[in-house]
């Protein structure tokens, strides 16, 4: 097949891009063409990285919802100049025979954020031309071709698109996210945390969380924050690692008194040893479709504490892998979930998680599910060419 992947911009920080790179990867050790039609695309070397063809989209200078209009829209004039076979988009585009909606429903996404923002800024909402386009744009991803098929991944994301928009039922499909490989044994945090200890000059009484993900409001950092300051033993410390404006945080670092018990540390590329160290996973977002990041975390026996607008509440076993927190203004509820994961058994937890999620959230179960709605696709378009 001669598939075409659409990604408006490569990070190699992102959960979403990296899940591209490696389906990119697999589908090209299958023979398959592939194509990348993105505005940025700086891909590190890989097993098939070299196999892929690039297509940059250049896009004039301008606020990100002038950007996002136009890369929509040269989208579709490359595609309706080009022969693909398929053309599978993880972007909010009007284009494609598969969309991936990785990115959750911004219609959603406003509605939740609704619930713990000031009056002032839910005004703000019905004037930003980022929202506008936005919705815009999801509403044509989504109505401009009734036949493509919806890849949703977690059921809480396909009941939202089915709540908001005209798509039929059977044409979406829940594929979860899963990771390229999962670790083979547990490495025992003292194994790894001595040298995180040393480098951020710790006790070797301290106790680590770990909190990972880029864009802190949403993720959910401010009640990682106050749940912290709840917690009254100095030695449980918590470690920030992702992309975002770092100083309003910084600033409740200082009003909580928790200057020696946060570690802002940036994005990182290689996060393995900060998943060995850490005792416990944090993440209660106010809205994620799904965390990979908290994938990860299950896959390194990590208990994880989320919310239950996180997809991947789906896949937990509440009090067994993980905490899910309903109410995400009460930093109590969130000390408590710390305290008792804190002592759960990680050793355990790495072989249950093991047992009962690595077989199912493989990438390569994953690429399987993929192709079949790929093929899907392909045959009701050589259908309707016959018919």
């Amino acid at each position: 097949m001669k598939i075409a992947l659409v990604r408006k911009k490569f990070t190699p920080y992102g959960g979403a891009e990296v899940f591209v790179q490696h389906l990119a990867e697999a589908l090209a050790t299958r023979d398959h063409e592939v194509h990348i039609l993105a505005q940025g695309w700086d891909l590190p070397g890989g097993r098939k990285a070299e196999a892929l063809k690039v297509h940059r989209i250049p896009v004039p200078f301008g606020p990100y919802w002038w950007q996002a209009l136009e890369f929509a829209r040269r989208v579709k004039n490359l595609v309706a100049a080009s022969s693909f076979d398929l053309v599978h988009s993880f972007e909010r585009t009007y284009s494609q025979d598969v969309y991936r909606a990785g990115d959750g429903c911004h219609r959603e996404f406003l509605r939740q954020r609704s619930r713990y923002v000031s009056g002032a800024k839910r005004a703000s909402f019905q004037t930003n031309p980022h929202h506008w386009v936005t919705l815009w744009l999801e509403r044509q991803t989504f109505i401009r071709n009734p036949e493509q098929r919806v890849i949703a991944n977690s059921r809480r994301g396909k009941e939202e698109i089915l709540k908001y928009y005209p798509v039929p039922e059977n044409n979406i499909r829940v594929i979860y996210n899963a990771l390229p490989a999962w670790p083979e044994s547990f490495v025992p945090v003292q194994t790894v945390r001595q040298e995180k200890m040393n480098a951020l000059a710790l006790n070797p009484a301290d106790r680590l969380l770990l909190f990972l993900g880029s864009g802190f409001e949403r993720k959910g950092l401010h009640l990682v924050l106050e749940g912290l300051a709840a917690i009254k033993d100095r030695h449980i410390k918590l470690l920030v690692i992702g992309r975002d404006r770092e100083a309003p945080y910084r600033e409740l670092v200082r009003k909580k008194g928790l200057a020696n018990r946060v570690f802002f540390l940036g994005p990182r590329t290689e996060t393995t040893p900060f998943y060995q160290a850490a005792e416990a996973f944090l993440l209660p977002s106010y809205y994620e479709p799904f965390s990979n990041a908290c994938l990860e975390a299950l896959s390194f026996g990590l208990p994880v504490i989320t919310s239950a607008v996180n997809g991947v509440a789906e896949i937990l076993e509440p009090g067994v892998n993980g905490v899910i927190l309903q109410d995400l203004q009460d930093p109590g509820a969130l000390a408590e979930a710390i305290l008792e994961t804190l002592n759960w058994d990680k050793e355990r937890l790495f072989q249950r998680n093991r047992e009962q999620l690595a077989a199912t959230f493989t990438f390569a179960e994953r690429i399987r599910e993929f192709l079949a709605c790929y093929q899907e696709v392909l045959q009701e378009k050589r259908g309707r060419a016959h018919g």
